[in-house]
């Protein structure tokens, strides 16, 4: 038995520990690529969404 908790708890240490820690640091430089992503994405909306404004404000004013 003392052999068996001896074991664990090295397979524990050695292995375990460092594949969440691996693990853990993928899931927070998703994360950061993601908002990354979404705040690129959000400002390229709000360049086209400003280009069409004026678009349709030059529109408007044209002469009838």
């Amino acid at each position: 038995m003392d052999f068996m908790t001896d074991g664990l708890i090295w397979w524990i240490t050695m292995f375990d520990l460092p594949a969440l820690g691996g693990l853990l640091g993928l899931v927070i430089k998703t994360r950061h690529d993601q908002d990354k992503t979404i705040k690129h994405l959000k400002d390229l909306v709000e360049a086209w969404h400003s280009q069409m404004r004026e678009a349709l404000a030059a529109f408007k004013s044209l002469p009838r």
